[in-house]
């Protein structure tokens, strides 16, 4: 038997084999899972969840609740295609140098073009072009392009961005600068001729921010305690002030409104939130320590199901006081993707990346998937009072293209396996977007119903964003309800 502390210092019990293989493990709070395996070391089970193997070892299926994701793969062990316990079945084709050629997904076809450095050229659906991209010679991207809209983009000897300058036929909607200092942290960021500028300790940390925000200058200082935790932070007379336990988690958040507290399981996981002014929410985890549920003291519950892989597949809300208990669940009605390519033509919206502002980054607590929500704000610097979300490419290039409308769907044509799906509400229209795989939630399709309630299903932190850097913004936040506390 060994004993371990995680990284909030709680003990751990694990129990191991002779091959090294974990047999066993027991949390904090008392909770067991067990794990058995086969002669080549392939894992078996993992308390409810199981699986198999081809004679490959690749992983065949996927087992919860009699729910079963299954993988085919070719003969270089490639995976083919991916069926989930719905029947939904997405198809890969794959080049000799194992990058991803094509995606098909109900009898849609997403098309992916290389050059000799494996960076993706070109995106298409079927024979239209969706995005086209260009690189130097060290494989930084130099322009893209996405229907109307185009960017390009210089770089410094250091592989930095100095610029990017995007255009919407052929007109300058939008022109960024950037200057570094010798550790890499942005100095100076000018947005369309207005210059922000930050500045940072010995240990890299942003500790003033200088900005032009509604046509005015905006300071915002920030402190943090010996171990890198954010202790405050003040801007224009207000304050938000942070605090953390032994282990730093979060433990409370004051301001002038008064003091929201956080409370913590034997395991680690956020249990309670009790908001100032009043509400209060609790948090319920499964034996893998994914979130359950989540009901607050207006009557409202959340509640999420997961497959074998421990990818989100279900969510259900449950609005009891205002509907009589009746529970909504999810459609899966698949959009079209004759909508979709409506919305590349760019045909919904003049205004869409008039001018790019801020980004918010919003990360799930328990899974990777990052969706790129942008705030619009004009030459001036003033926001816009509808906020759209803007056609934005993934940064990386290499996992997904993200392409968004302003309406709040988001398609992407990823190059991952998995299948899972998740929601969020936009004019009053629920969207449920089905991910190709939950490590990395790349999203192959979106799925609409009416009669939505309420908003978002869970809130994610909002971050400061540029392309090049961010840095957290007073109004950040945590939960997973869409309610603003």
């Amino acid at each position: 038997m060994t004993v371990e502390k995680d990284e909030y210092g709680k003990k751990n019990e694990y129990q191991y084999d002779v091959d090294g293989n974990l047999l066993k493990h027991t949390k904090p709070d008392g909770t067991t899972l067990t794990y058995t395996y086969d002669k080549l070391g392939n894992k078996l089970s993992e308390g409810k969840r199981s699986f198999t193997y081809d004679k490959h070892n690749n992983l065949s299926t996927a087992t919860l609740n009699n729910k079963t994701v299954t993988y085919t793969y070719d003969k270089y062990d490639q995976i083919t295609k991916v069926k989930d316990a719905n029947g939904n079945v997405v198809s890969y084709t794959w080049d000799i140098y194992g990058n991803k050629t094509s995606m098909n997904y109900k009898n849609t076809k997403i098309n992916y073009q290389y050059n000799d450095m494996h960076k993706i050229t070109k995106v298409s659906k079927g024979s239209k072009e969706v995005a086209t991209y260009s690189y130097d010679a060290r494989g930084n991207i130099t322009k893209q392009t996405n229907g109307k809209l185009s960017t390009t983009y210089t770089y410094d000897e250091l592989n930095r961005k100095l610029s990017a300058v995007t255009t919407r036929n052929k007109k300058q909607t939008a022109k960024y600068e950037y200057t570094y200092d010798g550790t890499g942290n942005i100095l100076t960021e000018t947005i369309n001729g207005k210059k922000n500028s930050y500045t940072y300790d010995a240990m890299d940390e942003l500790t003033k921010s200088i900005k032009y925000i509604k046509r005015k200058e905006v300071t915002t200082t920030y402190a943090y305690d010996l171990n890198g935790n954010k202790v405050e932070i003040s801007s224009n007379g207000k304050f938000k002030r942070y605090h953390y336990n032994k282990y730093n988690q979060l433990t409370s958040i004051f301001t002038e409104e008064g003091s929201t507290d956080i409370y913590y399981d034997k395991n680690g996981n956020m249990r309670d939130v009790l908001y100032a002014g009043g509400g209060k929410e609790h948090y319920d985890y499964d034996e893998y320590g994914q979130l359950s549920k989540v009901t607050n003291d207006k009557d409202k519950s959340y509640t999420y199901s997961y497959d074998a892989q421990g990818d989100r597949i279900r969510y259900q809300k449950n609005y009891s006081e205002a509907y009589d208990n009746d529970t909504w669940y999810e459609s899966l009605e698949q959009t079209s993707f004759e909508e979709v390519e409506e919305l590349l033509d760019d045909k919904n919206s003049d205004q869409i990346i008039d001018s790019v502002r801020y980004q918010s980054n919003y990360r799930k607590t328990h899974h990777k998937c990052v969706l790129m929500e942008e705030e619009n704000w004009d030459s001036d610097g003033d926001d816009w009072e509808n906020k759209n979300i803007a056609y934005i490419l993934d940064k990386s290039l290499e996992n997904a293209e993200v392409l968004a409308t302003s309406t709040g769907e988001i398609n992407i044509y990823g190059q991952d396996e998995r299948l899972s799906t998740d929601s969020k509400t936009s004019d009053g229209i629920n969207k449920t977007i089905n991910y190709v795989n939950g490590n990395n939630n790349s999203v192959y399709g979106l799925a609409t119903t009416e009669n939505a309630w309420g908003d978002i299903s869970y809130k994610y932190k909002a971050i400061e964003y540029t392309d090049y850097g961010y840095s957290d913004d007073i109004k950040s936040g945590f939960g997973y309800n869409g309610e603003e506390h």
